[in-house]
Protein backbone atom coordinates (compact mmCIF):
# COMPACT_ATOMS: atom_id res chain seq x y z
CA UNK A 1 0.00 0.00 0.00
CA UNK A 2 2.79 1.97 0.74
CA UNK A 3 4.84 1.80 -2.33
CA UNK A 4 1.90 1.97 -4.47
CA UNK A 5 1.01 5.50 -2.80
CA UNK A 6 4.81 6.69 -3.26
CA UNK A 7 4.58 5.30 -6.99
CA UNK A 8 0.91 7.32 -7.37
CA UNK A 9 2.54 10.18 -5.85
CA UNK A 10 5.58 10.02 -8.32
CA UNK A 11 3.62 10.05 -10.87
CA UNK A 12 0.90 12.76 -10.27
CA UNK A 13 4.06 14.84 -9.77
CA UNK A 14 6.23 14.01 -12.52
CA UNK A 15 4.11 15.63 -14.93
CA UNK A 16 4.98 19.17 -13.03
CA UNK A 17 8.54 18.59 -12.43
CA UNK A 18 9.32 17.64 -16.08
CA UNK A 19 7.61 20.59 -16.77
CA UNK A 20 9.45 22.59 -14.45
CA UNK A 21 12.95 21.45 -15.24
CA UNK A 22 11.97 21.45 -19.05
CA UNK A 23 11.13 25.88 -18.18
CA UNK A 24 14.59 26.00 -15.94
CA UNK A 25 16.60 24.38 -18.91
CA UNK A 26 15.78 26.71 -21.30
CA UNK A 27 15.89 30.05 -18.94
CA UNK A 28 18.91 28.83 -18.24
CA UNK A 29 19.98 28.13 -21.99
CA UNK A 30 18.31 31.66 -23.23
CA UNK A 31 20.62 33.34 -20.22
CA UNK A 32 23.76 31.97 -21.60
CA UNK A 33 22.60 32.49 -25.30
CA UNK A 34 22.35 36.19 -24.17
CA UNK A 35 25.45 36.78 -22.35
CA UNK A 36 27.26 34.83 -25.30
CA UNK A 37 25.41 37.43 -27.71
CA UNK A 38 26.45 40.46 -24.89
CA UNK A 39 29.76 39.12 -24.51
CA UNK A 40 29.95 39.04 -28.37
CA UNK A 41 28.95 42.67 -28.57
CA UNK A 42 30.41 44.29 -25.95
CA UNK A 43 34.00 42.79 -27.94
CA UNK A 44 32.81 43.80 -31.34
CA UNK A 45 32.07 47.02 -29.91
CA UNK A 46 35.42 47.34 -27.30
CA UNK A 47 37.09 46.56 -30.27
CA UNK A 48 35.85 48.51 -32.91
CA UNK A 49 36.45 51.66 -30.62
CA UNK A 50 39.93 50.55 -29.69
CA UNK A 51 41.01 49.97 -33.32
CA UNK A 52 39.38 54.03 -34.15
CA UNK A 53 40.76 54.76 -30.96
CA UNK A 54 44.02 53.86 -32.84
CA UNK A 55 43.52 54.76 -36.22
CA UNK A 56 42.35 58.41 -35.51
CA UNK A 57 45.57 58.96 -32.94
CA UNK A 58 47.80 57.53 -35.81
CA UNK A 59 46.25 60.41 -38.20
CA UNK A 60 46.08 62.24 -35.12
CA UNK A 61 42.66 63.85 -34.99
CA UNK A 62 41.52 64.83 -31.49
CA UNK A 63 38.36 62.78 -31.73
CA UNK A 64 37.16 61.11 -28.50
Amino acid sequence: MIGGKKINSITHESPFLSTLTMLSGLIVFLLALAVVFLAMYVLLQTGQSILGNITITSIGWPYP
